[in-house]
């Protein structure tokens, strides 16, 4: 580990990023991103009152598509997980998030804070808690982590951060520093992913045109063919 795993964190985005905080969403945040879409309409449609394991599964397989595109095992990964907390609150070390790190110390984690994160987007204030961790891709069980991430908006859905069923306030980020690119999965709904040169992307959009948001597809499309 370095001598300080904020330090480097911070200084990754000021170098790559022109000191982008990391919040939602990446993609209006950011000139170079995508924005993926998870969710198959025909399923979504039959299933929209009980998200059953279809919807699910669907989800978490297109996330899972993009990650390992974005990805390689041997990649250097700073692993972001935060926590909107209280004065008293913090993040536990045995959480399911860092379970899903294989063989992760505490030496291995570092905590930072970041205050008002969302103050002018959401109305939101507060504290949220950061946890650093840098390891190999290899090291990262991200489709656990994935399916966590789709069913956070969902309460009695498992497995899940928050592990008593409340909705959960926790945002994960994944660095790879190796590439210069930031993938954060904001719900069951969609991923954004950016990267410091919009040539690191470019495989992703025209390998899955398909998974491409329409809401925002005019965007991309002139950001790579214009």
């Amino acid at each position: 580990m370095p001598e300080t795993l904020r330090q480097e964190y911070r200084q990754f985005l000021a170098k790559s990023f022109c000191g982008l905080r990391l919040r939602r969403p990446l993609f209006y945040n950011w000139k170079y991103g995508l924005r993926i879409d998870l969710q198959d309409e025909s399923i979504l449609l039959r299933d929209i009152e009980l998200r059953g394991s279809a919807y699910f599964e669907e989800v978490t397989r297109r996330a899972g598509l993009i990650f390992k595109d974005a990805f390689d095992v041997s990649d250097d990964v700073i692993f972001i997980y935060m926590d909107l907390v209280d004065k008293r609150g913090r993040i536990r070390f045995h959480n399911y998030a860092f379970r899903q790190i294989d063989g992760l110390r505490k030496d291995e984690v570092q905590f930072t804070n970041e205050r008002n994160l969302y103050t002018h987007i959401y109305g939101v204030a507060g504290k949220h808690q950061v946890a650093l961790i840098k390891v190999k891709t290899a090291r990262i069980n991200y489709k656990n982590i994935l399916t966590a991430i789709a069913h956070k908006d969902f309460p009695g859905k498992y497995p899940r951060f928050d592990e008593k069923g409340a909705f959960s306030e926790k945002d994960v980020y994944f660095i790879n520093v190796s590439k210069k690119l930031i993938y954060n999965m904001y719900d069951d709904r969609g991923i954004d992913i950016i990267a410091a040169d919009k040539e690191t992307l470019r495989p992703i959009y025209e390998k899955y045109p398909n998974l491409i948001l329409d809401y925002d597809r005019e965007k991309m499309d002139q950001l790579f063919e214009g």
